[in-house]
């Protein structure tokens, strides 16, 4: 089981508010599902409502529609989870959202994967555990 996670600026590249970038975006999230669609289970590819609301990701819009197709899975920041968050913003002195992706990576039983821009903090906030793909 993975886990995909992406970053705020994977997720602009998703909305078109990034073009250099989108395309090695893309081609990961495919990647990510394409050899597995004999287990659809195998990944899930999810984004951070924290990352939603800095890259202004609303689902609602027209140009969120591919963004939609690719990354329909999110992952809102529970009690727990925004501890956890909170304590690792405080400590590594990062962005919410890249604190939220290191709660994530915590609490998943299985391999993570981050697109993010930022790989420094990344590996900060998860403890070098993440796969950092940097696009």
């Amino acid at each position: 089981m993975t886990t995909v996670i992406v970053d705020t600026e994977a997720a602009a590249a998703l909305l078109g508010n990034a073009p250099n970038k989108v395309d090695r975006v893309i081609k990961y999230v495919d990647a990510s599902k394409g050899p597995r669609r004999r287990n659809p289970n195998a990944t899930t590819i999810l984004v951070p409502t924290t990352v939603r609301i800095e890259a202004r990701w609303d689902r609602t819009k027209p140009n969120a529609a591919s963004a939609n197709r690719l990354v329909g899975q999110d992952h809102e920041l529970g009690t727990q989870a925004a501890n956890a968050a909170a304590q690792l913003a405080d400590v590594h002195n990062v962005s919410p959202a890249d604190a939220h992706i290191g709660a994530i990576a915590a609490e998943m039983p299985r391999d993570v994967t981050v697109l993010t821009s930022d790989p420094e903090d990344i590996k900060a906030v998860t403890n070098g555990e993440a796969r950092v793909i940097q696009i």
